[in-house]
């Protein structure tokens, strides 16, 4: 009988690590997939493309063409996403996920808002290029606009 007993008891402490492990790791909800284009999706590449006349040409249905002739797809047709794979490995039309809140008073964000955190990689390395091969830093200028705030909160040049 004891020997029952301790098999019993690892069962079922098993069963409860086997379903701790599990809501840990599920979404909390339905809602929180993401991936999915936002409604105007048209209006956000329209603005990326005027936003970076040097680098991008335009914009159709399904890439976004470089000027130097390179196509990045806009979608990896993926809408279940979870936040952490939307930021590890996201494609253009999820960097439009979260919109810049415009004209209200700040208020701390929704969970899982943030503008502008999800960035497509290889769009940013085409234009600005890649800081794992040096290629960042020798494209930098100097800016003679730089201006710092005072303790009375006005600006001021250095």
């Amino acid at each position: 009988m004891p020997l029952k007993r301790l098999i019993d008891r690892r069962s079922v402490a098993k069963v409860v690590c086997v379903l701790a492990l599990w809501a840990c790791t599920w979404p909390a909800s339905a809602d929180e997939k993401y991936g999915a284009p936002p409604p105007e999706l048209r209006l956000h590449l329209d603005r990326l493309v005027r936003s970076y006349p040097d680098w991008i040409a335009g914009a159709d249905d399904q890439n976004v063409i470089l000027k130097n002739g390179a196509r990045l797809p806009i979608s990896d047709h993926r809408t279940d996403k979870s936040f952490d794979e939307l930021l590890e490995h996201p494609d253009i039309d999820d960097m439009f996920y979260a919109p810049y809140p415009v004209g209200s008073a700040p208020k701390p964000p929704p969970r899982n808002a943030d503008p502008g955190r999800v960035r497509y990689e290889p769009l940013f390395i085409a234009m600005y290029g890649d800081c794992r091969k040096n290629e960042v830093v020798p494209k930098l200028k100097p800016s003679n606009g730089c201006r710092r705030i005072t303790a009375g909160g006005s600006p001021s040049r250095r």
